[in-house]
């Protein structure tokens, strides 16, 4: 096949990439981006890539669309549902997901868009078929909260935060006591986000007060963070998300992805080499010596 059939130049994703940047959007019905598609252009949507996705992600998702929690999940096919005029009440899950997501920018077909909220949202881009908007409450990618609760047990979590009176830009559920006295927290403050690449996230901060940083990324073995070089505590926050407590003045915060099984890898590997060399030094010298 032609290159040009396999990877037509499309007009609408070209649009995605320069507007979002690194925030996430999300299509609804005609508008979904369909699986991969979203990864191989680098276009930040929220859905799984193929069949592999955190067990976590995925029952935040399910739940999200369902009001429960599943007893199996699907090995495939954990979507947000995408469809372009739900039920009231999927609508508010779906939002409040959104939120929790960091979704701050929604693709619509024309045809299927609703001009009646035309004045709650403001739009991006549009031509005669497509229209882009940028959702306002949506939180950012990372922002500061200065209060938490602390829920154990993954329904009551996930009840709490869909529950309306939850407001998810102030506050954050943690799953585990923090050692940072809550009454100490101040929200104000600056942060900016220098770098966002898969493996590492660099975010700088400036703040009077200890405040509790949270990160809409997913909390997944392998991830570490460092304050200023100096290696801290991640918690996992809204059932999937992570929140690191950052105490006052300027700091760089730094997220990186470490695996302990590529570390192991490595190591195993550099001593198969090492080996190898080794043996095959003794091997030439052997063979020098013999002949």
């Amino acid at each position: 096949s032609k290159e040009e059939t396999i990877l037509p130049v499309n007009n609408v994703l070209n649009i995605l990439q320069e507007k979002t940047r690194d925030a996430r959007i999300f299509g609804l019905g005609k508008a979904n981006l369909k699986t991969n598609l979203a990864t191989h252009f680098k276009i930040y949507d929220p859905n799984y890539y193929d069949p592999l996705h955190s067990k976590r992600y995925s029952e935040l998702v399910y739940y999200a669309n369902t009001a429960a929690l599943p007893a199996v999940l699907p090995r495939s096919d954990v979507e947000i549902n995408a469809e372009a005029t739900p039920s009231a009440e999927i609508t508010s899950r779906r939002n409040r997901l959104f939120d929790l997501l960091n979704v701050q920018f929604l693709l619509y077909k024309k045809e299927e868009f609703n001009y009646m909220h035309n004045n709650l949202i403001n739009t991006i881009w549009e031509n005669d078929n497509w229209i882009l908007f940028r959702r306002n409450q949506s939180p950012p990618r990372v922002y500061l909260v200065n209060n938490y609760e602390v829920i154990t047990g993954d329904n009551l979590i996930l009840k709490r935060l869909f529950d309306p009176a939850f407001n998810p830009g102030k506050s954050v559920v943690l799953e585990k006591n923090p050692t940072v006295i809550q009454s100490s927290l101040n929200r104000d403050g600056e942060i900016s986000l220098v770098k966002y690449k898969e493996n590492e996230v660099l975010i700088n901060t400036i703040n009077k007060a200890s405040s509790l940083l949270v990160l809409s990324d997913n909390y997944f073995p392998g991830w570490n963070v460092y304050i200023d070089g100096i290696k801290d505590s991640i918690y996992r926050a809204n059932y999937s998300f992570r929140a690191v407590f950052i105490p006052p003045g300027k700091h760089l915060i730094r997220f990186s992805y470490e695996p302990i099984s590529f570390m192991a890898g490595l190591a195993v590997s550099t001593f198969c080499f090492l080996i190898y060399f080794c043996s095959l030094f003794l091997f030439l010298i052997y063979r020098r010596k013999k002949y």
